[in-house]
């Protein structure tokens, strides 16, 4: 059994990583599941080092090594020495406390417990002659960057306890998020556009994982901007193809995918495609209008579209939305128009569509029927069993913001469907 520490979004993060298990052919079951960890019973071992690099929006990895019933009477400082093991030095440890289920009661009670067992560890190492720090923070679970930084993976531990209404998992942490990565590909990228919108690296490598396509596949973003979701499939090993119709935009996406090539040693060539079949390992990128797509790749190229289109004005009142929402419906329509197109069977569409916060409700644009006469359907991105909206998307959104992100999956019809 792992368990997976949830990103801010966790239901975005639950798609994700169903979406990778299933590409890769694991099989998984939810063993438990909140708002700030998922468990999962898999068929195989996983190379947690392998997938806690490829997904956006899971924060930490770990194995549940005991289930102990809720009031804990047996678990105590030895089991605990046990997980952290041995250390050549100084043993450093720390105890995170998440939570299965809306308002465990035990909750507070366990964080207790485990404070006192923190220094019951502290005292029986001491007996036995070990050096040790616990590692402590003001919340109840330890962040990523508190375990890295205070050696948790490498002379010690972090120890979880996942508190359900009547049992307790134990679990220790294997891997972390690479936090600095992700700061260093966000903002120390040579060219950054914030009044565009830019989307988060996490967001963009999420949504190429929705995809679902194969290490061989030809990735397309036609509205690539300053290369985000090229930049994170190029890491990921995909085939990365993008379009802009600002020449401004392609330029500053060829500056940044050059940038990352030197410095992760990754070969990157930003070549502008002509009308043949895209070549096997290559990163394109190209200025286009997304109405002429069609013109400038050929039909049946291109295994699946990842792609944030313009979102309108970040700012905009109340009486300009229905003229916006009817302005941008018009672009996606047309812009799916040319998917069908350029599109392989099966193909699939990973993008996001903008919504607005208007007092109770959320406006979206209303063309998902529109969408589906081009010859597309749209997925739910939640496993079996998980609650999704009547679109079946999914919002990304920060707390105060006016224009929200939809997430949406689509996959192509080889025909189009009868109406």
């Amino acid at each position: 059994m792992y368990f997976f520490g949830l990103g801010r979004n966790s239901k975005l993060s639950i798609a994700e990583i169903s979406s990778v298990l299933e590409r890769e052919k694991i099989k998984a079951e939810v063993a438990e599941k909140s708002a700030e960890v998922l468990l999962l019973n898999t068929d195989k071992e996983l190379d947690v080092e392998v997938l806690i690099g490829e997904l956006g929006g899971t924060v930490k990895l770990g194995k549940v090594y005991a289930i102990f019933d809720a009031n804990l009477s047996e678990l105590d400082a030895n089991f605990l020495i046990r997980l952290i093991g041995e250390a050549d030095k100084k043993v450093f440890f720390g105890i995170s406390v998440y939570e299965l289920g809306e308002s465990t009661p035990r909750l507070n009670e366990v964080i207790l417990l485990s404070k006192r067992l923190a220094m019951e560890v502290k005292k029986v190492l001491s007996r036995r002659g070990v050096s040790s720090r616990w590692v402590t923070s003001k919340d109840r679970i330890l962040s990523s960057v508190v375990v890295k930084k205070n050696k948790l993976l490498t002379q010690g531990a972090e120890i979880v306890l996942l508190v359900k209404k009547d049992k307790v998992y134990i679990g220790k942490t294997l891997v972390v998020q690479e936090f600095e990565e992700y700061g260093k590909r966000d903002y120390g990228r040579p060219r950054r556009n914030i009044l565009s919108g830019m989307m988060p690296p996490k967001l963009a490598k999420i949504m190429i994982n929705l995809a679902q396509a194969p290490k061989d596949a030809t990735i397309l973003d036609p509205f690539c901007g300053s290369g985000t979701v090229l930049q994170e499939g190029v890491l990921l090993g995909y085939n990365m193809v993008g379009s802009d119709e600002s020449e401004q935009a392609v330029e500053a996406a060829k500056e940044n995918l050059t940038w990352l090539a030197e410095d992760s040693g990754l070969k990157v060539e930003c070549l502008r495609p002509k009308t043949q079949n895209l070549k096997p390992k290559t990163h394109q990128v190209f200025q286009s209008d997304v109405k002429k797509l069609s013109e400038r790749l050929e039909k049946n190229s291109v295994d699946a579209i990842v792609t944030e289109p313009y979102l309108g004005p970040i700012k905009i009142r109340g009486f300009e939305v229905e003229q916006v929402v009817q302005e941008l419906s018009q672009l996606y329509i047309q812009a799916f128009k040319e998917f069908k197109k350029i599109l392989k069977k099966d193909g699939k569409v990973v993008i996001i569509f903008p919504a607005y916060q208007s007092k109770n409700k959320i406006i979206y644009l209303p063309i998902l029927d529109e969408i589906k006469k081009i010859g597309f359907k749209i997925e739910n991105l939640l496993p079996k069993n998980f609650q999704t909206s009547e679109r079946n998307s999914l919002i990304y959104s920060r707390p105060g913001q006016k224009v929200l992100r939809e997430v949406s999956r689509f996959v192509s019809y080889p025909h189009r469907p009868t109406p």
